[in-house]
């Protein structure tokens, strides 16, 4: 009705599920975000990797797309398994995508989480998904590695988790994953 009976020339499906990080008052080692203990106090596996290659599929019900992505593991930050090693190709799934149905653009946008850039590194604290062999991304734990900067992948935690240098990032982690030993 919309399109007074015309074929859309595209079909944009925006959805909000991604929820601001809230602070539950634990105490970092100094200097180390809220929002990064977090992500690796609920995650299955944390890695740092490159996503190559995408695939959007629709979720069960079809009123949303997600994307799988083929990630190469660089680093393997924690992995208690012990299933994930550098070299490797994990699956990584997350919301939104894009698809053609019926010769019609499908884009299903996640508002507060862009698409993975393929080729760029990642942080990612990833929860596994259960019965496969495939990793659940996660807007707050999910980090972008640009120019040697790591900035959160989510537009709602970007503002309050300040950029730092890769390295500071990476000793950040180290702190963190040291004091859960």
């Amino acid at each position: 009705a919309k399109n007074q009976g015309h074929t859309p020339t595209e079909l944009v499906i925006e959805e909000h599920n991604v929820e601001a990080f809230v602070d539950h008052g634990v105490h970092p080692p100094q200097g180390v975000s809220p929002l990064v203990v977090s992500a690796l106090a609920n995650s299955d596996v944390v890695v740092q990797g490159i996503p190559y290659i995408s695939r959007s599929l629709p979720v069960q019900d079809e009123t949303f797309l997600f994307t799988q992505y083929a990630v190469r593991v660089q680093r393997v930050f924690s992995d208690p398994s012990g299933r994930v090693r550098p070299g490797d190709t994990i699956i990584v799934s997350r919301q939104g995508g894009v698809l053609v149905v019926q010769g019609i653009p499908v884009r299903a946008v996640e508002t507060a989480f862009d698409q993975f850039t393929l080729n760029v590194p990642y942080v990612f604290a990833l929860k596994r998904v259960p019965h496969t062999e495939t990793y659940l991304a996660i807007a707050s734990w999910t980090f972008v590695l640009s120019n040697g900067v790591v900035t959160s992948a989510s537009k709602l935690d970007a503002k309050t988790l300040r950029a730092k240098s890769s390295e500071q990032f990476v000793n950040d982690l180290q702190e963190v994953l040291k004091s859960r030993r």
